[in-house]
């Protein structure tokens, strides 16, 4: 028997991926080991996990719900909330519908908010809250192809069109008891031509355009992006890109393709409790996310001359370190044994800052400044950039 080589069995793997969609990987994903956990989120204060069985339940829950509310292949669902659990969920449940979601910024105005609706033609909208149901609210009558509307948190209203996620998912569970397998033969179903998703960006000038991509398109990005990062179901992610934005997407399929775990961060202002907390293995940010860490790292340096002085040495022997590993040379015993004091000194307390198991990071949606990667890096912590 004449072995292939690794390359040609590489592209057999890949070949085999591309003919499935994100949908027939969630399917393989609900029969993954029930300790391993697909995500991690806040409720009440506390850290709450959720196993790959769990995580497919809402899944199809939310997917049957939409099927009652008339919701079927090729129709669009926009979702207008900011990076949380139930958005991931949802996406999966369109997405397995053979529907296309639509995300939305939370941060629209009102003019464009109206016109993606619009030139989406959706006819449902998940949102998130009483704040973005009423910027919902105030262009409806404007948006005629738009039937029903669910939300994720409480809220008063008593229009017969809006209804609570709880709502929905009951929809959904009474759809399940008369078909179990619902959701599984509708996962099935989906090709990889079919259209996904619908990402709107606001261009340079006029009105937003919107970016069509299929599930191929889905697959591939995920699957070459992941098989480089060598991520498992031993990895944990915090997440907190938009998903409105493709970055934050990618990292999304991407726990379902790979196994890791998704941690929900709070908010922007709790990421380094939340980083503490979550202790995950690699993070997927935006520049400003890692200025504002640098930026906290160099103002507690230099704090007081002793600090600074310290700070500064071990920078410099982190500098070569980091120069040393890019042109793959061997460093000198006494570059290693003064490398070891600045971890010991500055480095360790950096990387504990970010939850001790940080093997690296990605950065994405804007350039990272050359002062800040290298500095990183010195400082033992790889930062790969991403352009897509």
């Amino acid at each position: 028997m004449k072995l292939l080589p690794i390359e040609n069995k590489l592209d057999l793997i890949r070949g085999e991926i591309m003919k499935k969609t994100i949908c027939h990987i969630l399917l393989d994903a609900k029969s993954r080991n029930p300790s391993w956990e697909a995500a991690r989120y806040v409720d009440k204060g506390k850290w709450v996990s959720l196993t790959w069985p769990e995580y497919f339940d809402s899944c199809q829950q939310i997917a049957a719900g939409l099927s009652e509310l008339g919701i079927k292949k090729g129709d669009k669902v926009a979702i207008f909330s900011n990076t949380r659990l139930e958005w991931a969920q949802s996406d999966m449940a369109i997405l397995g519908l053979g529907a296309v979601a639509v995300p939305l910024y939370q941060s629209l105005t009102e003019e464009d908010l109206q016109f993606i609706v619009n030139d989406s033609e959706s006819s449902v909208v998940l949102l998130e809250n009483e704040e973005v149901y009423k910027k919902m609210t105030a262009v409806l009558d404007n948006c005629p192809s738009v039937k029903k509307i669910v939300h994720y948190e409480s809220m008063a209203t008593t229009s017969d069109n809006v209804l609570d996620l709880n709502s929905l998912k009951k929809l959904g569970e009474n759809k399940l008891a008369e078909e179990p397998d619902f959701f599984v033969k509708s996962c099935n179903s989906r090709d990889s031509e079919e259209l996904a998703t619908i990402c709107y960006t606001s261009g340079t000038t006029g009105n937003p355009k919107g970016v069509m991509l299929a599930h191929r398109q889905i697959m591939s990005e995920v699957s070459e992006i992941f098989e480089v990062l060598s991520v498992d179901e031993n990895d944990r992610s915090l997440t907190f890109l938009p998903f409105a934005h493709i970055f934050g997407r990618v990292e999304h399929w991407g726990g379902i393709l790979s196994g890791f775990c998704t941690a929900y961060a709070e908010n922007i202002d709790r990421i380094s409790s939340n980083l503490q907390d979550v202790r995950p293995t690699f993070l997927a940010a935006v520049p400003r996310i890692f200025e504002k860490i640098y930026g906290g790292i160099i103002a507690q340096a230099e704090a007081s001359p002793v600090k600074s002085k310290i700070f500064k040495w071990a920078v410099s022997v982190g500098r070569k370190v980091s120069l040393a590993r890019i042109q793959k040379r061997t460093l000198p015993m006494t570059t290693l044994i003064q490398y070891e004091a600045a971890k010991k000194l500055v480095f360790d307390k950096i990387t504990a800052k970010l939850g001790g198991r940080m093997r690296f990071a990605i950065s994405g949606g804007a350039p990272l400044s050359r002062e800040i990667g290298e500095f990183f890096h010195a400082a033992n912590l790889l930062v790969l950039e991403g352009y897509g």
